[in-house]
Order: C-alpha cells, then sequence, then structure tokens
C-alpha cells in the first residue's frame, strides 16, 4: 500500500493529516494580542475582567530565553517592550473558548511610546544594513564598453504570498505523567521547532518531541522558520497551563501577519563592446529583509551570485544589501533571492541584445559562461555549467526564432501604420539556474547524518528529518535503497519525521531532500553491503553528508563551487494582448531543464508545472502592498492567484541524462527563468521596456523612455 493510499484511507475514515483535523475537545486555544504599531515601546498594559479559565502570557512568563535562532537572526517571541512591526506578538490568551478569547483581545489596550519607523530600503541608512555583500572581478566595474555607452535601468521586484493547503498551526499534547510535551507542527524544519522550545521552556532535550503530519505539502516551502514561532507559543501555553494545546491561523491572519516574500530594488549599469560582449557591470541590489531580517545573508549571497545571470562579464563591482525595515520579517521564497536577481539579469539581457542589433540566441550564446569564460565565481565544473543546447532545443519546440522576427516585424510596422491589429503579440526568451542545498559555507555547518538498519528478515529500516515535499520522494527513496540493496522496495520502510531520538536533517529546503538525503541513502547501503560480508544480521550503518573536496568554496572571496548541484533551465513565453482591454493572454509557455538525472519524470513534470503556475503569478498580478506597515484588509480578498485559466500547460522537455550524472534540484528554476521571459515578451508586444514586476499596465511599472 502507498503512502497516497494510506493518507486516503486515514481522510476517509474521518483520521485526518492536518492539523484543522484533530479533534480534541478538551484542548485549549490561544489567540496572539498583535501591535498596532510598527515601532515603539510598550508604556502599559489594561486588562478587563479574565474568567477564571483564561489565562494571559507575556514575555515575563517565559522560563527560558525570549528569542528564536534562525542562523545569525534572532526573533522575539513575545515582545518584551520594544515592538519593531505592526503585528508582532505582544502577549498570549490561553483559553478554551476561542470566542470569548476574541472578544477579550479586543477589550485588551496597549499604551505605546510610539517612534519613527523605517518602511524605506530603496536608499537605506547606513545603521538600517543588516549585512552587504561586495564583489569586484577585474578593474571593479569601471566604464569601458561600445561606442553607445552604458545602459542604466532600475528593476523592481513585490512581494509575493505563500499559500498553503493549510494555514500556519501547531498542536501541543501535555503528558501529565512524564511532564512532556509532544508537537505536531508542519515545519520543513521539525529539528528547529524542537530546539526553539526547549531554549524558550528551558526544558532537557528529552521532555520535547516533535513530528511533522505524515502526508507532505508542496506548499511548505514557507513554512521554515515562522512554525517554530508558532510552536513556541502553543508550547509556552501547554507548559503553564498543563493542558493540551491547538492554535490554527484563519486564512486572513495567515495572509496578514506571516512572513513574505522579500521585495527588492536592483540597479545595473553595465555596457557592451561592439561585438556585443559584456564589457563591465556596475549592480547594486537591496533587499527588504524586514524587522529580523531571518535568512538575510542566505538571500543575499544567492541574489549576488546570481546577479550577472548565466553571463560573464570581465569588470564587475556587485554590491547586494539586505535592508532592516519596521515590516514584518520577510524571507525564503521560492528562489530564495537568485530569483530577483535573474530576472533583472535577463531583463537587461533583452535591452542589450536590443541595442547591439542581435537577436536573442546570438546574444546570449556569445555571452554564455563556458569552461573559458568564467561566471562570477570562477571556472565552474562542467556539471554546473549552463548547456547551449537549452536555447536550441526550447527554440526548436516553440518555434522562436520565427515569431519573433514577424512580431518583431508587425510591431515596427504597427508603429508607421496608424492602426492596431486584433491582438498585439510578443515572445520572451530567458534563462535562469538553482543552487542545490545551501550555500556550501552554511551547507558544510549543518551536517546531515542518515542512519540505515536491516533486521534479520532482510527488511529496511531508514531514519532521518527530512520533510517531502511529495508522495514521490519517499518513493525514490524506497526504489534507491531497493536497486542497491537488491530488496524489494516493499519491505523498505522510511521512519516518519520524529526529533526523539533523531538526527537532524536541517530545513528541508533548495531541493536538499532529493540531492542530499537520496545520496545518504545509497551511501548507506553501499556501506551496509560491506558491512554484511562479516557481520550477522541486524545491522545499523550511519552517514554524515560533507561537500565532496572538489567543491570548495570561499566565503570571503566568493569563489569556487557555490553549491552541491547547480540547475539550469531555458524558458519561452508568448503573449498576445487585446489592444482595447490591455489584458494579457498567454498563449504558450515552454521549458528545457538540465536536471541531471531524473529519478521520477512524471513527478518533475508535476513539480515544474506547480512552480510555472507561481511565477506567472507572480510575474503578472500577485502581490501584496503594505501601507504604513500593515496590509489593509481589502487585499485578503481582492488577492488573486492564477487559475487554469491563465496558465496553459507548458511543454516541459528535460536534456537527455545519458551517463553518470549528478541528481540535481528543480523544483524552483520556474521563479528563475520565467518572469523574465514573461516580461520580455510583453516587451516585444507593447514595445516599452517594462523593469517591474508584478507588471502593471498603468504606468507605474514600466518606463516610456526606452522602447524597444
Amino acid at each position: 500500500m502507498t503512502d497516497q493510499t494510506m493518507t486516503i484511507q486515514k481522510i476517509l475514515q474521518g483520521r485526518g493529516v492536518f492539523i484543522e483535523d484533530i479533534m480534541d475537545k478538551d484542548a485549549l486555544h490561544i489567540r496572539v494580542k498583535r501591535s498596532r504599531i510598527a515601532r515603539g515601546r510598550i508604556r502599559g498594559l489594561v486588562f478587563p475582567e479574565l474568567p477564571k479559565n483564561v489565562m494571559v502570557i507575556r514575555a515575563k512568563d517565559i522560563p527560558g530565553r525570549n528569542s528564536l535562532s534562525v542562523f545569525d537572526a534572532q526573533v522575539p517571541i513575545l515582545s518584551s517592550g520594544q515592538v519593531r512591526y505592526k503585528g508582532e506578538p505582544v502577549l498570549l490568551l490561553a483559553g478554551p473558548d476561542e470566542k470569548i478569547l476574541e472578544d477579550l483581545l479586543a477589550q485588551i489596550v496597549v499604551d505605546y511610546e510610539e517612534e519613527k519607523a523605517e518602511f524605506n530600503f530603496e536608499n537605506p541608512k547606513p545603521e538600517n544594513i543588516f549585512y552587504s555583500r561586495v564583489i569586484e572581478r577585474g578593474n571593479g566595474g569601471k566604464e569601458s564598453g561600445g561606442p553607445e555607452g552604458p545602459v542604466t535601468k532600475e528593476f523592481t521586484t513585490g512581494i509575493q504570498e505563500h499559500f498553503y493547503a493549510e494555514p500556519h498551526g501547531a498542536y501541543v499534547r501535555w503528558d501529565t505523567d512524564t511532564s512532556s510535551l509532544h508537537v505536531l507542527s508542519s515545519s520543513r524544519w521539525p529539528f528547529h521547532v524542537h530546539q526553539t522550545l526547549c531554549e524558550v521552556l528551558a526544558l532537557p532535550h528529552e521532555l520535547v518531541s516533535v513530528t511533522a503530519p505524515e502526508s507532505p505539502d508542496r506548499s511548505l516551502g514557507g513554512k521554515l522558520w515562522y512554525p517554530s514561532l508558532i510552536a513556541a507559543h502553543a508550547g509556552l501555553a501547554a507548559w503553564l497551563t498543563r493542558k493540551n494545546i491547538k492554535v490554527l491561523f484563519s486564512r486572513e491572519e495567515d495572509f496578514l501577519y506571516t512572513p513574505k516574500s522579500s521585495p527588492a530594488v536592483l540597479r545595473y549599469k553595465a555596457a557592451q563592446d561592439k561585438e556585443g560582449n559584456l564589457a563591465f557591470a556596475d549592480i547594486r541590489i537591496l533587499i527588504n529583509a524586514g524587522a529580523y531580517c531571518v535568512f538575510a545573508k542566505e538571500i543575499a549571497d544567492r541574489a549576488a551570485f546570481c546577479a550577472l545571470g548565466a553571463y560573464h562579464c570581465p569588470n564587475v563591482n556587485i554590491e547586494v544589501c539586505a535592508v532592516r525595515t519596521n515590516l514584518p520579517p520577510m524571507g525564503p521564497f521560492i528562489g530564495m533571492g537568485g530569483n530577483l536577481s535573474l530576472f533583472a539579469a535577463e531583463s537587461l539581457a533583452e535591452i542589450l541584445r536590443a541595442q547591439a542589433r542581435m537577436n536573442p540566441l546570438e546574444w546570449k550564446k556569445l555571452n554564455l559562461v563556458s569552461k573559458t569564460r568564467p561566471s562570477l565565481a570562477g571556472i565552474l565544473p562542467r556539471s554546473d555549467l549552463p548547456p547551449p543546447e537549452l536555447f536550441d532545443i526550447s527554440v526548436r519546440i516553440s518555434d522562436f526564432s520565427r515569431k519573433h522576427s514577424a512580431f518583431e516585424l508587425a510591431r515596427k510596422r504597427r508603429t508607421s501604420a496608424n492602426r492596431l491589429p486584433d491582438y498585439l503579440r510578443g515572445i520572451g526568451i530567458a534563462i535562469g539556474c538553482q543552487g542545490s542545498g545551501f550555500l556550501a559555507s552554511e551547507e558544510e555547518k549543518l551536517s546531515v547524518t542518515l542512519e540505515l538498519s536491516m533486521d534479520t528478515e532482510g527488511k529496511v529500516s531508514i531514519s532521518q528529518s527530512a520533510v517531502p515535499g511529495s508522495y514521490a520522494l519517499h518513493e525514490i527513496w524506497k526504489n534507491t535503497a531497493a536497486e542497491s540493496l537488491g530488496t524489494p522496495a516493499g519491505d523498505i520502510y522510511i521512519a516518519p519525521v520524529y526529533t526523539e531520538g533523531g538526527r537532524d536533517a536541517g530545513p528541508s529546503v533548495f531541493s536538499r531532500g532529493i540531492t542530499i538525503m537520496t545520496q545518504l541513502i545509497a551511501d548507506c547501503c553501499e556501506l551496509l553491503k560491506k558491512k554484511r560480508f562479516r557481520n550477522p544480521l541486524p545491522l545499523s550503518v550511519s552517514k554524515t553528508f560533507h561537500l565532496p573536496p572538489s567543491n570548495a568554496w570561499n566565503d570571503k572571496t566568493f569563489t569556487g563551487v557555490p553549491f552541491i548541484e547547480l540547475a539550469w533551465a531555458a524558458s519561452i513565453v508568448e503573449l498576445r494582448i487585446d489592444p482595447l482591454t490591455f489584458i494579457p493572454e498567454i498563449g504558450g509557455i515552454w521549458m528545457v531543464v538540465d536536471g541531471g538525472t531524473i529519478l521520477n519524470e512524471a513527478e518533475a513534470r508535476k513539480s515544474l508545472e506547480t512552480a510555472v503556475n507561481a511565477a506567472i503569478g507572480w510575474a503578472m498580478f500577485e502581490h501584496v502592498d503594505y501601507v504604513n506597515g500593515e496590509i489593509p484588509r481589502s487585499q485578503f480578498t481582492a488577492y488573486r492567484i492564477p487559475t487554469s485559466c491563465d496558465v496553459p500547460t507548458p511543454q516541459i522537455e528535460f536534456l537527455d541524462a545519458a551517463g553518470k550524472r549528478p541528481v540535481k534540484g528543480i523544483g524552483e528554476l520556474a521563479h528563475a527563468c520565467i518572469p523574465a521571459a514573461y516580461v520580455n515578451a510583453l516587451n516585444q508586444a507593447l514595445g516599452l521596456s517594462f523593469c517591474g514586476i508584478p507588471v502593471s499596465l498603468d504606468g507605474k511599472k514600466f518606463s516610456k523612455e526606452a522602447p524597444l
């Protein structure tokens, strides 16, 4: 019986797989009193008369540390007097009736001493720069190039909302006999939840256990660190009340207060020589990291690595800054910073190729990094280089060259004919990459370990804590072990994610499950086979992941091999636009992917199709606006995500994986190239130079000063 069949059975039997499905009539609930100012101090609190079965929980009630750590960022569990964004948790109410808690919450008055909030990140003060990365190559980006001079352009990327199968929540069971806490959290990093609870409650490791829901959720990408905050609130309430606690955000609360993707401003100045080769680039990227700058270094460094896209430039100056503001913490999202730069780099490439009077394919191949044309990080291994055939195949399957020429001719004729055709048409091409795992310097610190055991009957158990993003990943792991050991896949058991006695696999992001964990399973199987020659069953082996020596990375000079693997994709988007309504209609999407060895093609296609949908939403209309530090509630009902009517099924091709090729992560590739391809198509259709996503046709997001 497959994992998916078992999950369907649970649903049909009334045994849910989401936190909302947990039926515990005796569990208490909690509600959060949130700051109504973006910056300031709490001078006092006024409470209504509270029922005996309702408890107020404040920062002073926390027995341990009042913060959670995410690498180099610290986030308060509850405000201890200072607030840094609207919506920051000030206190908790715990009680049996959710409606009564809501009514009481509204009656609590918080007296603030308000301070001037900082929302501007486009021109930050030096004291608001949390992290910066400066990279120089060649002459440091000093101006040089052809007779037409440099191109100067500012690009912007907007804030996108996570959409989950279930909003954020947690369930904590209080065990009276052992005075311990058992937590269910839909987190992609269960051990971080465990560690946070131990630190906040000042408890030994053995008094806390954390499990993740058995059923994988493709939309868990944003549930990386924020579930630890919610679990800390629930765990704190359970510890103080000695009761079970269930907390589940409403859709509106989740939309208004949970982390979003980081917006960015990307300023480029670049020039090319008379042959069309990039000659210099001066780049400054500013990323809004919100109040507590969670994962700011990783996001900024990925943005830096992708600042030139897939192209070689001998003279470069790049500065990337993660800026602290008084908005809620931003943070991890699809692309994790690299997609911000790739949109700008590919949009700039389209402007430069038009200036050079070259077709897109010719310009891109001319400037593509290779074994003789180093990337920003230096010469990359052959398996990490963008294959030129990505362009060849994508152009062939989409008929790009013919369409691009025809649409260009039609646009030029339209300008002189003084009349509009039935439709304005455009087609755009872009290339992007995805690095598997964290940047090498951070990945090595995580020290991921997997344990594999075989009993006397030859059945195999795999113990690890990576949260799968789909049912298929468990099947891939089972098949990997079965093929190596010669054991039926049905005899392979993947132990549930459970922190008690388990090993920390780190956060399940950046395709670490398909790259690191799959490799560890294969390595453990080899160790087990060797051990069986000398030892009887049962046997257990374990293996810790280490980057190979060939993946040496120098964080100071920003050179070497930055990721476990680097995948590439080229995408093409075709549009037609009604000249009366100016509503874009996507006529086709094509992607050609260098994903190394594809272990499950059907699942790989499904993952990419889901990601294409999100990428088109980011490019077309998904955007959150903060007004004076908060999201207007009207945006909750107005926020739109793409449907099948907006996005046709993409045509996806994978490069032939003949020979021994590594397994690469591909789930974020759509965000790396689809938005730029979409905007480049829009540029051609309208003859304008768009510089921001999501694209607005009201004149706010594009410039008429640089027509194509």
